[in-house]
């Protein structure tokens, strides 16, 4: 199994987000050498444990990680927290444009050299997961429509 996928999303996790690295070392009570060992691709031998992982993903608000985990796994997971609905074209617009930019960042990342890179590929995950949780609010909307049995009309 190539868990190149799980170390990108846990340095992009550590180095990538709008907390910087020492910031991130307080929050989650580790010190930064130590917290620079474990995020390092080429370094297998001081890894994040399962706990700091969460912590992390927690502190950056960020879910890079459990969504490589997921693609790892071949098991994707639903939010816990129902999609809230909106009126039914603003659902409809953002699923298209979810859709438009799904296919820019696929079309990006192959522009140039026709393949699509460890960092590419995490992008595509997270612009794909935008996606589904826009399907998920209009999912949602189409859903309090029919209960209230409303009639929708092009």
């Amino acid at each position: 199994m190539d868990m190149d996928i799980l170390k990108s999303a846990i340095y992009k996790t550590g180095y990538h987000s709008e907390i910087r690295a020492k910031a991130l070392c307080e929050a989650i009570k580790i010190k930064y050498p130590m917290f620079t060992n474990k995020i390092c691709m080429t370094n297998d031998e001081h890894q994040l444990s399962i706990f700091q992982a969460v912590d992390i993903q927690l502190a950056t608000n960020t879910r890079h990680i459990h969504q490589a985990m997921g693609v790892l796994l071949d098991e994707q997971s639903i939010p816990s927290s129902a999609a809230e609905p909106v009126d039914l074209m603003s659902a409809v617009l953002r699923v298209g444009a979810s859709h438009g930019n799904i296919n820019n960042v696929i079309d990006a990342s192959l522009e140039n050299d026709r393949k699509i890179d460890m960092q590419e590929l995490m992008m595509c995950i997270s612009t794909v997961a935008g996606g589904i949780k826009d399907l998920q609010v209009l999912h949602q909307s189409l859903v309090k429509a029919a209960e209230n049995g409303a009639v929708i009309k092009g």
